[in-house]
């Protein structure tokens, strides 16, 4: 895999104190400035705790403006007490962490302060070994916070009692199975400049959620998502778009759809729609569109292949197995690396 950014490292060491950041945001405490002061630190503590709410999906920051992300606003709705495990929950949706309890769960006598800095040199773009060795202490101090690790004496384990929300996220494997999906793609800002309707929007979402309900679709999202990551890039999505990526200085934009012989035209052209609309929503014009299908087309609509590819620049590849994608020649070029 690639080496993750720098900027996906925490530095804020007190986990809960992040969680704050999302209360100081809601009340209009939304330039880093701000933020310090409503948690009672620094100036540039308050990047920080801003940058660290911004890396485990709570927030959304554009310039010195932080914004909610649904997540954040869900993280505000619940019970205080209920707070601390949808905090954990984000923590696994940093790619950061996501790799290093894979490297934690490979290790069964735990990690040094050492083993955590070599582990950030070898799998970021940190470049000092003293500014991985703070990141190092950061990192300690959200595991051990949220549950997902224990320090005795001088080594960082995992606890017998493993959350489940650790559990999901990594195997046993050398690589994680599937890639946390991360909130770092904002949300379909562009609608209310263009004027959009608000309930059309609604009904969007509403639309999508139920189909992200569908099991098979949801099969289709990790094992894209898997694809994603093995190619060294971070997935996102957000409340209308299944899987979103920066690859190799190419944007990818992915629709899902479960299928059936009998449905499969009228599922792709409402793929297509998709793809065009949230396309033109979310403002990326020179984003490669990708329709995943759940099975090839069926003899009577392999035409749909050279349609979407010569007439539409839509690029369509099916679910060969669980997993496993497979994309047509006319797309080599377009797909890669997501299709190496």
């Amino acid at each position: 895999m690639a080496k993750l950014p720098e900027d996906l490292v925490p530095q804020a060491d007190v986990l809960d104190d992040v969680g704050k950041v999302v209360g100081a945001v809601a009340n209009g405490a939304v330039t880093f400035q701000a933020i310090a002061a409503e948690l009672g630190k620094v100036k540039r503590q308050g990047r920080y705790y801003r940058k660290a709410a911004e890396i485990v999906g709570l927030i959304s920051n554009d310039g010195n403006t932080s914004r909610l992300t649904n997540f954040g606003s869900d993280y505000l709705a619940v019970l205080p007490r209920d707070r601390p495990q949808l905090l954990a929950k984000a923590l696994t949706q940093n790619p950061v962490v996501w790799r290093l309890l894979g490297e934690l769960k490979r290790s069964p006598t735990g990690m040094t302060t050492d083993d955590m800095i070599s582990f950030l040199m070898r799998e970021t773009t940190i470049g000092s070994s003293v500014t991985a060795g703070r990141r190092a202490r950061t990192l300690r101090a959200w595991l051990v916070t949220a549950g997902f690790a224990t320090v005795s004496p001088s080594r960082v384990l995992l606890p017998r009692d493993l959350p489940t929300e650790a559990e999901v996220n990594y195997s046993e494997t050398v690589s994680p199975a599937v890639p946390p999906i991360t909130n770092y793609l904002p949300p379909p800002a562009r609608a209310a400049a263009a004027g959009v309707n608000n309930r059309t929007i609604q009904w969007s979402v509403s639309e999508v959620i139920r189909e992200r309900a569908n099991k098979a679709h949801d099969e289709l999202v990790r094992g894209m998502a898997r694809l994603v990551g093995d190619a060294g890039c971070v997935p996102s999505s957000n409340q209308l778009i299944d899987l979103f990526a920066n690859c190799s200085e190419k944007t990818f934009l992915f629709e899902m759809k479960s299928v059936t012989a009998d449905n499969y035209r009228a599922q792709v052209r409402r793929g297509v729609a998709q793809l065009y609309e949230y396309a033109w929503l979310q403002d990326l014009p020179a984003a490669t569109l990708c329709l995943v299908t759940e099975t090839k087309p069926p003899p009577s609509e392999r035409w749909l292949v050279d349609y979407l590819t010569s007439d539409r620049k839509i690029h369509l590849c099916w679910q060969t197995g669980a997993g496993h994608f497979e994309r047509p020649s006319q797309s080599a070029t377009a797909l890669r690396p997501v299709f190496a």
